[in-house]
């Protein structure tokens, strides 16, 4: 799962509490109003069996429209950061893995003035990530319906962005800044993933 570097190191130093993320659910956020959220089912059942489906209901046609949940409720995801290897290192692994190897790892966030060349967090494999989180919650909603406490657990409290009176107007500002095709004007769809280390 891909965080910006300011949310990865929140999650660093807030170990213990329960944290948040928001994904735009692009296939409703062009026309976000055209769409009514209905519930999240597990199906016991059938092609989607044993897997999260988001009920929505197409507003206009008053037909139902079923989204596959992305990350389930149980699943634990890694956190993918810039990396790269350490040159020169002998030996290492990451014995939890079961994997060794003749170089170790370091990540961009904690050497971030470091000269040379970082490889993309897109392509980071799970056995040179160091924070793995596991979904305990599963929501969709716009994602105006934030609240103080959501926007606390987003982390909107850790940028050094300029002050703010509250949490969320802080929240607001973030998601305008990371997603500019699905801005908070707008009041996209986003699956809301609750969080723990």
């Amino acid at each position: 799962m891909l965080f910006k570097p300011w949310k990865i190191k929140f999650i660093a130093e807030h170990p213990d509490i329960e944290l948040q993320t928001r994904r735009v659910i692009r296939s409703l956020s062009e026309n976000p109003d055209d769409f009514l959220f209905q519930q999240i089912i597990t199906p016991v059942t059938g092609k989607y069996q044993g897997r999260s489906i988001a009920q929505f209901q197409i507003v206009s046609l008053h037909e139902p429209l079923d989204i596959l949940v992305p990350y389930q409720v149980g699943e634990v995801v890694y956190i993918k950061e810039a990396w790269r290897y350490i040159k020169d290192f002998e030996g290492g692994g990451i014995p939890r893995l079961g994997i060794t190897f003749g170089k170790a790892v370091e990540w961009k966030l904690d050497n971030p003035n470091q000269d040379g060349k970082w490889l993309s967090p897109l392509f980071m494999p799970e056995w040179a990530a160091r924070y793995f989180l596991q979904i305990t919650k599963v929501q969709a909603g716009r994602v105006q319906e934030i609240t103080e406490e959501d926007a606390k657990a987003e982390g909107a409290i850790t940028c050094e962005h300029q002050a703010y009176t509250d949490h969320r107007h802080h929240f607001m500002v973030l998601w305008n800044s990371i997603n500019p095709k699905y801005p908070w004007e707008s009041n996209p769809w986003v699956w809301v993933y609750t969080l723990k280390q």
